[in-house]
């Protein structure tokens, strides 16, 4: 599954950023930035740790901007990047 992450700016979607990768990219990211947390929270999580909640942030999937090429039948010639 390809996964396209679309952060608007203030001047709406001519501002946007995009970052494409996969599942699998998005997967990784999320161990690395959970495994880092607990590592410096002595692997407890806040207020009990019922929360399934996962952060990415735009330094994070930084790589992947503009990643159109992993697209199936992608090509550069249309002016889109």
């Amino acid at each position: 599954m390809i996964w396209i992450l679309v952060r608007l700016g203030d001047s709406g979607i001519n501002g946007a950023r995009f970052f494409i990768c996969t599942e699998s990219d998005i997967q990784e990211k999320v161990v690395a930035r959970y495994t880092a947390f607990m590592e410096r929270h002595d692997y407890r999580r806040p207020r009990g740790g019922a929360s399934s909640q996962a952060i990415l942030n735009i330094k994070d999937v930084a790589e992947f901007e503009d990643n159109w090429k992993i697209l199936p039948n992608y090509q550069a010639d249309d002016g889109l990047a």
